[in-house]
């Protein structure tokens, strides 16, 4: 199961990632609405959460070898 939960997280993590980039050239062009504003803000929190699962997961394979 390992290998489809870090497949995931990596699925995950590129688009929120890519969430994030379109919010933030829209947000150059134009200002955002409170609902774009609010989606960008829970983008970024579970970008970040997802990330540091990724990175303890990636830890635990280098420790067990």
């Amino acid at each position: 199961w390992s290998l489809e939960n870090v497949g995931d997280l990596q699925n995950q993590c590129q688009r929120l990632e890519k969430e994030m980039n379109d919010l933030d050239r829209k947000e150059e062009a134009q200002a955002l609405n409170e609902e774009e504003i609010n989606a960008r803000r829970e983008s970024k929190e579970l970008f970040w959460k997802m990330a540091l699962q990724y990175d303890l997961l990636m830890w635990q394979k280098c420790r067990a070898k």
